[in-house]
């Protein structure tokens, strides 16, 4: 593996995850909501023990979703918060521009010829 494939890879790395993080921000934010809209169900619906059950089973398969998506956040907030600091920013866009001056540097490399100095 190149050298810029590996850094490209970090890079890559670090940009999904900014986008998983608050993805799953977002969806830890709407499965409150949706636990809010079972339980309001609960209290105001007048449902049967059978509908009561089936809106318990959807609160519970919501929460473990709702855990799910908290742990990615969880998970991924250092390295975001890391990399939304002013001075850690400018270090991720001068990675960008060191992994430009790394893929130009691999395509002179690959694309070396020899020119003799003297012609016989």
């Amino acid at each position: 593996m190149k050298y810029s494939e590996r850094l490209s890879a970090f890079l890559d790395f670090v940009r999904t995850s900014q986008t998983e993080y608050k993805s799953a921000f977002d969806e830890v934010n709407a499965k409150d909501k949706q636990t809010q809209d079972f339980l309001h169900e609960l209290e105001l619906g007048g449902l049967t023990y059978k509908e009561r059950c089936k809106v318990v089973t959807q609160i519970t398969r919501c929460r473990k979703e709702r855990r799910y998506y908290k742990d990615v956040s969880e998970t991924l907030e250092p390295l975001v918060s890391f990399f939304e600091e002013p001075q850690n920013k400018k270090v991720l866009n001068d990675l960008t521009q060191i992994l430009g001056k790394m893929r130009k540097q691999e395509q002179y490399h690959q694309n070396r010829n020899y020119k003799p100095r003297i012609n016989k």
